[in-house]
């Protein structure tokens, strides 16, 4: 069915709810998860270590399920 998953995680926690679902529907369909944090190069520093930290947890909570996972973190205009 599904091969691949994106999951974009940012500092706020809405996104990291969006990626538990992901977790999960990821896991059910035996698909590749890729969790994406880009951000921006306006953002302050304490926006970015908040995201970095939930992209660590996200991890870890994904590969403790047995889904197969990466998680990327990139910079510049999230929209190009």
């Amino acid at each position: 069915m599904y091969r691949k998953v994106l999951a974009t995680v940012n500092e706020y926690s809405n996104s990291e709810v969006a990626a538990r679902y992901a977790i999960t529907f990821a896991k059910e369909c035996s698909a590749k998860l890729s969790f994406l944090h880009v951000s921006s190069e306006r953002a302050d520093k304490d926006s970015f270590n908040r995201a970095e930290a939930a992209l660590k947890r996200l991890f870890i909570e994904a590969e403790s399920r047995g889904a197969e996972v990466e998680s990327l973190t990139e910079s510049g205009d999230p929209f190009e």
